[in-house]
């Protein structure tokens, strides 16, 4: 145990030799999983806490309203300038705001409902469901994530098996422990935030070993999937808004 938390510990500061030590230790993407989804639920042990405290409180209609209300604040400076545009983009404005009011008052009304268990138990079960699940996410974004930085490793000359890469990029989870003072007022988020910066650098030092890389083309790695995903989005973007003034030109016709 003293031996894992050195380890640990050197790969905080960016040590070289432990990030080889973890790449090259038996079953390296087995150790990474494990570590992953243990640094994650205690991250979000906090929040699940704070939450299930939440959510034993019933869900009112003046909280219902009070939602409503810091809704339609942030919502005007935006339909200022929708309503100078195109009627058809109004109507669509009206009715979404229409049904978001309608998803509000049901949600007061599910809350009331009887529950076949106890409230503390059923939020209880909410609450504990939702920190699971939280924590398996962050592994679909390793994996995710992971899988293309990998392939554009490899396109700059990556040499590292796909266990070890998965393996030890999973070490960014250590700094991101931060997160776990997430939900502290005032310097929570200051050290969440410092905690993924620092997992970033983690996570990038864990490339470069894993793959053998250059520290450029460790970057450009890491960069070549998320500038892939800005053009996707961008065009998708661009095919939602002509086909939404279509139907505009369309209802208009």
């Amino acid at each position: 145990m003293n031996g894992l938390l050195t380890t640990l510990r050197d790969i905080l500061f960016l040590n070289t030799s432990a990030y080889e030590q973890w790449r090259e230790a038996p079953q390296a993407m087995k150790r990474g999983f494990l570590l992953l989804i243990i640094c994650a639920l205690l991250a979000g042990s906090l929040n699940f806490i704070m939450t299930f405290r939440s959510n034993l409180r019933p869900f009112t209609q003046d909280q219902a309203n009070q939602i409503e209300e810091e809704f339609m604040q942030g919502m005007q400076v935006w339909q200022a300038g929708v309503n100078q545009q195109d009627p058809a983009m109004q109507v669509f404005m009206d009715q979404f705001i229409t049904n978001f009011r309608a998803g509000i008052n049901i949600g007061v009304e599910i809350d009331a409902l009887p529950s076949p268990l106890p409230r503390g138990l059923a939020r209880l079960l909410q609450s504990l469901g939702g920190w699971i699940t939280r924590g398996f996410g962050q592994v679909s974004l390793w994996l995710g994530y992971g899988i293309w930085v990998l392939l554009f490793a490899r396109l700059l000359g990556g040499q590292g098996r796909m266990d070890r890469f998965f393996g030890t990029t999973a070490l960014y989870a250590v700094p991101n422990l931060l997160g776990l003072f997430n939900p502290v007022p005032a310097v929570g988020p200051l050290m969440a935030f410092i905690g993924t910066l620092w997992g970033i650098l983690v996570y990038g030092k864990a490339v470069q070993v894993s793959q053998q890389l250059t520290t450029g083309r460790t970057i450009a790695a890491m960069l070549l999937p998320l500038a892939l995903a800005f053009v996707l989005a961008i065009v998708l973007s661009m095919i939602f808004f002509v086909l939404l003034a279509i139907s505009a030109s369309a209802g208009q016709g």
